[in-house]
């Protein structure tokens, strides 16, 4: 059967969101008509609850309207995920984004930089990928998701090559923009493609596997480029990066389905069917995604997303090697143990935190991992030793799981698939914001505050967000604002 999804009517009518349908969600009806060349009844997914008679005659007037029509054209939503492809595209890029992490100040400082320019060319990246989430978002429905992780991917390559043969540090900064400009085009629409491919109730489960796919290239890059930059010089790891890149191109384009545009095809045209529809204070307009942002759920997910960043960038990336080298005067092999158990222990508990968020309310696994983050920086900030330090490693990893999972599972709940792309790009400028003030949060306040009191007052945002997050509702049954307010209009 073809299926008429959220994705396959775009962004023109009300029934493009998969959930704003009347009371139609979370119901498969078949509809006893066929679109052009195919032999099977047409079917509307994932409709919702019981049909009131009212409901059903609409539904019936959409079936004669969509039988006068002539059913739809345009590519049908992918019928099969493509999370798997996704998963080692993303590893790829993570891949060469970690083979140059630990020797960009260095080469910064080798082409003449000083400590504060080659602070801002680690920082470039955050800044043009923060600048560029939402367009990245957009882009996707323009182009089409396929073209938009392939362009995504090639800026990448092209931005790490021109790195490679950098003259100086001007154009190392610039290919830092750059890279980071592609970065935030390729990983929202990954993650648009994940929320418009992925049933709800196995959203948390792809989340784990995306970011797993993360996790572990993150884990491995570093190492390897620090050996290649050992014994071959800064500019092979940029080299290979470029490489990685122009792979992960050409995986997006042969591997990735391409979603259906922003405007629906010629001959489906539902903006002309939908004023026919019976019914009192029927309109044919899509609910804005204003909506969706007055959503207490939306935002509470977003600010999930702000601290467990907080926590990787500020708290994990920064404030750790500091407290470990100046406080416990450990060397870099012991520093980067305790990184590595971090990370394991994330890795380890990513797959159950999927579960949970599929399984139970999405609010589980969000308040068992922002509890863990409080436990975490309670260790650190009182317990000052080598035991404490690798303690707090191993429960920052189960922190980071719980509460890294569901945000993306929430916000995809909520969010009318036709806003999927501009929901996604909020989601990664959230986890930006975290990822570029968490780590000057963490240097301003070791230095102002010292490690205790500094690390006890990272903990002020988890508490905030597990605070809101013992109010957040059940998102699974997807009757979010934005839905009821489709219902309304």
């Amino acid at each position: 059967m073809t299926p008429l999804t959220s994705s396959a009517t775009a962004s023109s009518v009300p029934v493009a969101c998969r959930r704003s349908v009347g009371p139609w969600t979370n119901r498969s009806v078949t509809l006893p008509i066929s679109p052009p060349g195919a032999h099977a009844p047409l079917r509307l997914d994932r409709f919702c609850q019981s049909a009131s008679p009212a409901s059903k005659g609409r539904m019936a007037a959409v079936t004669g309207t969509l039988r006068h029509t002539g059913g739809m054209s345009g590519p049908p939503t992918p019928s099969r995920s493509p999370l798997r492809a996704l998963a080692i595209a993303t590893f790829c890029i993570y891949f060469g984004y970690g083979l140059v992490t630990p020797i960009l100040p260095l080469f910064a400082r080798a082409l003449g930089a000083g400590p504060a320019l080659a602070g801002l060319i680690v920082a470039g990246f955050g800044l043009a990928s923060f600048s560029l989430d939402l367009s990245g978002g957009r882009l996707s429905g323009v182009i089409g998701a396929r073209r938009t992780a392939a362009l995504g991917a090639g800026m990448v390559a092209f931005a790490s090559l021109l790195a490679a043969l950098a003259p100086n540090v001007w154009v190392l900064l610039l290919s830092r923009l750059v890279t980071g400009a592609g970065s935030a085009v390729y990983v929202t629409t990954a993650l648009t493609l994940i929320a418009r491919t992925t049933a709800p109730e196995r959203m948390g489960r792809a989340m784990s596997v995306y970011q797993g796919a993360i996790l572990l290239a993150t884990a491995i890059g570093p190492a390897v480029g620090g050996a290649l930059a050992g014994g071959a010089g800064f500019r092979l790891p940029f080299l290979i990066y470029a490489g990685i890149g122009l792979a992960t191109a050409g995986i997006a384009m042969r591997r990735l389905p391409d979603l259906p545009r922003s405007r629906a095809a010629p001959g489906w045209d539902m903006r002309e069917a939908l004023p026919a529809l019976p019914g009192p204070g029927a309109s044919t307009t899509a609910p804005p995604f204003a909506l969706v942002l007055r959503d207490g759920a939306f935002l509470t997910a977003l600010g999930v997303a702000f601290v467990v960043f907080i926590l990787r960038a500020g708290v994990n990336a920064t404030a750790v090697p500091l407290y470990a080298h100046d406080v416990l005067g450990l060397g870099r092999g012991a520093t980067g143990l305790a990184l590595s158990v971090s990370a394991f222990s994330n890795f380890f508990f990513l797959p159950h935190a999927g579960w949970l968020a599929d399984r139970r309310p999405r609010a589980a696994p969000i308040i068992a991992g922002l509890a863990a983050a409080l436990i975490t920086l309670a260790l650190l900030g009182l317990w000052q030793s080598v035991a404490g330090l690798y303690a707090a490693m191993v429960v920052l990893g189960v922190a980071t799981a719980y509460a890294g999972v569901a945000p993306a599972a929430v916000i995809t709940d909520v969010t009318p698939t036709m806003h999927s792309a501009t929901a996604m790009g909020a989601y990664r400028m959230a986890v930006d914001l975290g990822s570029v003030t968490g780590p000057l949060a963490a240097g301003v306040l070791f230095d102002w505050l010292g490690v205790a009191r500094a690390f006890l007052l990272m903990a002020v945002p988890a508490a905030l967000m597990l605070a809101a997050a013992l109010r957040l509702r059940d998102t699974r049954a997807c009757r979010g604002r934005s839905d009821r307010a489709a219902d309304r209009r």
